[in-house]
């Protein structure tokens, strides 16, 4: 390292360099943002000011032995309070399964809301939406967490003008190192909220499992030049945008279980077993486990839960073991028979007004 001379510290002397508008202008801007909350600090009372300031720290930092490399590793404190917050240390390799249960499942906004909207002031509060350069910045400094937890591959963003369109086009890419496909998957989910929430529509979106990849083609829409929070508005944007990532499309074209899960929400359909002896063996692996782990005298009930999640029954009152028959008695007879057969082998059972009773007679 070139030894520091000692000269005057005044200065008396001008450096010109050349930089872009838009590097210019991004410095002016946040130069102008510090000054504003931190009246009194000489760093920031002129451009010159905070270049002196910058260039005379960054050279004491590499005088120790530090690289420019470095500075993209370091985690400002701003971004790391806000994950230090909300987050924790996790299980990678765990957490990348559990991921994979939920690869389908909504992001409700109003059960993270306090997150979303902290994630959505720190891309906001000193940003000026007719001034997109400074959103890199911001994609920047997250881009150091993200890296941080090693997961992240790369991230880039994009903006394009064009004289007859209104706002400009918005090219969002991500990609994560292989082996986090479900971590990568919801993290594209988050990132399409997020998109919507400052108020960005998302007009395409491709994805490469194989790659681990996500491109977003965005544009802003008039949401995203409002300061209100408009919260409603924003919502319907966050649903139109997650159905890039979570629709029919997709869902048949993975796993099995995906496509049962969304099902299993519709009340209408019902699982009907292929043969007796399928239909039975399910019975025998439910029954012995509620056996062999179920609380003492929750047999029956456990049981007809079973019933209720194949959407055969309604159960109507948990305590008095009342529930109404779904099935249809012509269209599913030989299911509404085995469910009542089975059902008498442990309860005497009755009927009134369309509903049955169960009466324990052995646990």
């Amino acid at each position: 390292m070139t030894p520091k001379k000692y000269l005057s510290n005044k200065k008396i002397s001008q450096q010109a360099i050349s930089i872009s508008p838009a590097l210019k202008d991004w410095i002016k801007r946040h130069v102008n943002v510090m000054h504003e909350k931190l009246p009194h600090d000489v760093r920031y009372k002129s451009v010159s000011a905070f270049y002196c300031y910058v260039m005379e720290n960054v050279l004491n930092i590499l005088e120790k032995g530090k690289t420019l490399d470095d500075f993209s590793k370091v985690i400002d404190s701003e971004i790391d309070e806000i994950y230090d917050q909300f987050g924790f240390k996790a299980i990678v390799p765990f957490h990348e399964m559990v991921a994979k249960m939920n690869r389908y499942t909504d992001i409700d906004i109003f059960s993270m809301l306090n997150f979303i909207l902290t994630v959505r002031k720190y891309y906001t509060q000193n940003m000026d939406p007719h001034h997109l350069e400074a959103l890199k910045l911001s994609l920047e400094r997250l881009k150091t967490v993200w890296f941080s937890n090693k997961m992240l591959k790369d991230a880039h963003l994009e903006f394009y003008t064009k004289k007859d369109i209104k706002y400009p086009s918005i090219i969002f890419e991500y990609s994560a190192k292989k082996g986090y496909r479900n971590l990568h998957f919801e993290n594209c989910k988050f990132n399409a909220a997020i998109i919507a929430l400052m108020g960005a529509e998302i007009i395409d979106f491709i994805y490469s499992d194989k790659d681990i990849y996500a491109r977003y083609d965005l544009t802003p829409t008039d949401l995203f030049y409002k300061k209100e929070l408009a919260l409603k508005e924003r919502k319907k944007l966050v649903d139109s945008n997650l159905r890039f990532m979570i629709n029919f499309n997709r869902i048949i074209n993975d796993e099995t279980y995906y496509l049962w899960s969304k099902m299993a929400e519709d009340n209408d359909a019902i699982i009907h077993f292929i043969n007796n002896k399928a239909r039975e063996r399910w019975v025998d692996i439910i029954e012995n486990d509620l056996k062999e782990f179920g609380e003492d005298g929750t047999f029956l009930l456990s049981l007809l839960k079973y019933f209720e999640h194949l959407h055969w029954i309604r159960i109507e009152n948990e305590t008095d073991l009342i529930f109404q028959i779904r099935l249809s008695k012509e269209k599913n007879k030989e299911d509404y028979d085995f469910l009542l057969n089975h059902l008498s082998k442990y309860a005497n059972i009755t009927q009134e007004n369309g509903r049955f009773y169960l009466e324990e007679t052995l646990t």
